[in-house]
């Protein structure tokens, strides 16, 4: 069943371009061969099964209990919120569909090998490099709906996306497993690493920018035995580069102060209404709103353009309050591990989670439910205790 599960996850990383044919068919204004549900219902069918598999693996093996305790406190809690949710019924199956990531994260826990690291890894460089010649057609061929880059030509071009900030973080995670866990030769790597860059470049995605320049860092701070001076070193240099973003991403003066504003007010806004245990469940997904512009959803879903906006209103404060612990706790892990790969796999996270709703963004949400089942496995190797759900009786070996 593993080899199955571990199959699936590469299979879905394969048909990514298929995906996404609709959004390659609509910059270019081509009519779509098929129906948008015929390109999406794949997916989703393919991460339920992804599901039930790994479910069905952890009820025939036992899962260690105290993961079974937060599978189950995150089950209950987001049954809650949908059967009190007051939105109809299309906003609270967004909701559902926006929280699978977390379940996802959990049940493939013992899961995930180093081989199926390097099978990602691979199959992420040969998508992106789909995406990167399909951002190059899209330059030369797509109307300027999103302005013109330094060329004169299309700008801001995603590829297989709907926007641009989503083939930025794409490639800054495809660099990601290319460093750490690829397989194939240095040549190869920098191939790969060259293709990353340049595609973040042609989405002038200003996350994939920032992300960027951490993996480009990031090696160097971490060796260095100055992490202090390199700390105080960066601070000007970020600041210059914060306020030079719009001329690195190809805006216009002043586009990333108001993004940055506004998705401050949004969530200070959210803040102050929030509840404590929420009944607008899937209003701030983009699934939801998605649905909304095809009056499926009620007119209450939102663009709140960060996980923790997201997590704020679709869980409520009691949830909301728990995941701040739980990335307070995760931050010392990450800290006393002294890891490379998880340090940068953490921080990156974080980056993107602040300005997007990271677990609507597929392929990296698949990525990073891998990447923590990837991480999190070796730990519990150590701790024996395991819980049973098919027996009658609570079994701990």
């Amino acid at each position: 069943m593993k080899k199955a599960i571990s199959n699936i996850i590469i299979l879905l990383i394969y048909l990514t371009p298929f995906f996404g044919i609709n959004e390659v068919c609509t910059f270019l204004l081509i009519e779509s061969p098929l129906p948008i549900i015929y390109y999406k219902a794949p997916k989703e069918g393919l991460l339920v099964i992804l599901l039930i598999l790994a479910s069905i693996y952890h009820i025939k093996n036992g899962i260690p209990r105290h993961i079974f305790f937060v599978l189950l406190c995150l089950l209950s809690f987001t049954v809650i919120v949908f059967i009190f949710s007051s939105g109809n019924l299309f906003t609270a199956v967004a909701g559902l569909r926006w929280s699978l990531p977390f379940f996802t994260s959990i049940l493939l826990i013992g899961l995930i090998d180093l081989n199926l690291l390097r099978r990602l890894a691979l199959a992420m460089s040969i998508f992106i490099c789909f995406n990167f010649f399909t951002q190059i057609y899209e330059m030369y061929n797509m109307p300027a709906i999103r302005g013109f880059n330094q060329f004169g030509l299309s700008g801001r071009v995603s590829g297989f996306f709907s926007n641009a900030s989503m083939a930025g973080v794409v490639a800054c995670f495809t660099f990601f497993l290319v460093r750490y866990f690829a397989a194939f030769g240095s040549k190869a790597k920098l191939f790969i690493y060259l293709i990353c860059i340049a595609s973040v470049f042609l989405s002038m995605s200003s996350t994939g920018i920032a992300v960027l320049i951490l993996l480009l860092v990031s090696p160097l701070f971490l060796k260095s035995s100055h992490k202090l001076a390199w700390i105080l070193g960066t601070i000007p240099v970020g600041l210059a580069l914060f306020l030079n973003l719009d001329l690195l991403s190809g805006r216009q003066e002043g586009s990333s102060d108001i993004s940055f504003s506004t998705r401050i007010d949004i969530f200070l806004r959210q803040f102050t209404n929030v509840e404590l245990i929420s009944s607008r469940f899937g209003e701030a997904t983009n699934t939801a709103v998605n649905l909304n512009k095809n009056l499926f959803s009620n007119g209450d879903a939102y663009i709140s353009d960060s996980l923790f906006t997201s997590m704020l209103t679709n869980y409520g404060l009691i949830f909301f309050i728990g995941f701040l612990i739980i990335l307070f706790m995760l931050v010392m892990y990450v800290l006393k591990k002294e890891k490379d790969d998880l340090t940068v796999f953490f921080v990156m996270s974080l980056l993107c989670s602040i300005p997007l709703i990271i677990v609507e963004i597929y392929p990296v949400n698949l990525i990073i439910s891998v990447m923590i089942a990837y991480y999190t496995t070796p730990q519990l190797v150590k701790k024996r205790r395991v819980f049973y759900p098919t027996s009658p009786i609570n079994q701990y070996s």
